[in-house]
């Protein structure tokens, strides 16, 4: 595989996981969490992507969390995929980015926000792809302004551009794709 081939491989299922997941939001009011891989198979006119859902019992405490990201990574041994997706409901508070520079100004805004009981967390839609050494988050707000018919929007604000993983950063929700099994190694540079 070249690494031309592993980035349109990678951007296509990444394309094809953005297309489907707000027509699944938008039929079902709401998105289960999900993790999706996809296995490479060259030569193959077929994409094999697979899904492990109905996981959102396993996501109430450390424990749970640590045995499911046990069991995918156990899992990802058998189907060997190139990239993944862990898709979930949740909130944020956007930051601006001038207070984003650096740890104190996250904490002084989080503090000022804190202190004014403003409350503006934002609903949103997470897909965190990963690689074996990248991953990126793609972020879509929720928009309930019309009742009984809520809509995914894309924010390219919060949605995050492929990054290198930290080796040294293990989430309890991260780096569920820790083990490189496409044919050339140290091609997971996404452009």
């Amino acid at each position: 595989m070249t690494t031309e081939t592993f980035n349109e491989e990678v951007k296509s299922f990444e394309k094809e996981i953005c297309r489907v997941i707000p027509l699944i939001f938008e039929k079902e009011k709401g998105i289960a969490p999900m993790i999706l891989s996809y296995k490479y198979k060259k030569d193959s006119l077929n994409k094999e992507i697979g899904i492990l859902g109905n996981i959102g019992h396993l996501l109430v405490n450390e424990q749970t969390k640590t045995a499911l990201k046990h069991a995918v990574r156990d899992t990802f041994e058998e189907i060997r995929p190139l990239v993944i997706a862990f898709v979930s409901e949740g909130s944020c508070t956007k930051i601006p980015k001038k207070d984003f520079k650096n740890i104190t100004g996250i904490a002084n805004f989080l503090k000022k926000k804190k202190e004014s009981k403003a409350e503006e967390k934002i609903e949103i839609v997470t897909v965190n792809f990963e690689t074996a050494n990248s991953k990126r988050s793609i972020i879509f707000k929720i928009d309930r302004s019309i009742e009984n018919d809520p809509k995914l929007i894309s924010d390219e604000d919060l949605t995050s551009d492929w990054i290198k993983k930290d080796p040294d950063f293990e989430g309890l929700l991260d780096n569920f794709l820790d083990v490189d099994y496409h044919p050339i190694v140290d091609l997971n540079s996404i452009n």
